[in-house]
């Protein structure tokens, strides 16, 4: 099994010759720079409302608390909901509804982190006589970093019984944003020269 060191990728069948830890690094990053961005959108909506009632009160109050609020709404824009007293919750519906910053600038921040993400580790893989097929793989390689980090975060933003549905955590967030969103960056991805 050779490794091929610029792409840390190791040559021994269809699947084991990826760059595994290339995507598990942009994968990291997408998580970080979703995260953060919605993270960004509910302190601008603290700031211009002054609260965060309107999330609040769909979760027991416990949305009164940024980071929470933050981290819920993150799932919520992968279509993962929160469990709040055994039922799942939209909170970017309660946003619709109470708040100022526009609920869709949510559901905006994954895909484009996820996109680009996929782009660059296949640009920087794939070879010219590569076909889109194969740089769709590459891209969806951000899988490796952000399954890890979209599992440890529904456990790290569970508070008294409110937190993340984990199987949509799993399905949606985990596999089937980085696997679809990173491929179709990887697909559009031009080969490096």
């Amino acid at each position: 099994m050779a490794e091929d060191t610029q792409s840390g990728a190791t040559r021994d069948g269809r699947f084991g010759d990826l760059p595994w830890r290339r995507g598990a690094t942009r994968g990291a990053g997408a998580f970080g720079a979703a995260l953060l961005g919605v993270g960004a959108l509910v302190l601008i909506e603290r700031a211009l409302s002054g609260d965060l009632a309107g999330l609040a009160a769909e979760t027991e109050g416990l949305a009164e608390n940024p980071l929470y609020a933050a981290g819920w709404l993150f799932y919520n824009a992968h279509l993962v909901g929160v469990i709040v007293g055994g039922e799942a919750v939209n909170l970017v519906d309660a946003l619709r509804t109470s708040g100022t910053v526009p609920a869709s600038l949510v559901y905006a921040v994954p895909p484009p982190a996820l996109y680009l993400a996929g782009n660059a580790v296949a640009h920087a893989t794939s070879h010219e006589d590569d076909e889109r097929g194969r740089r769709a793989l590459l891209g969806a390689t951000v899988v490796a970093g952000y399954l890890p980090l979209v599992l440890v975060g529904a456990v790290a933003f569970t508070v008294d019984g409110v937190g993340p549905s984990p199987v949509g955590a799993l399905v949606f967030a985990g596999l089937g944003y980085p696997l679809v969103l990173g491929g179709l960056g990887g697909y559009m991805a031009t080969a490096k020269d």
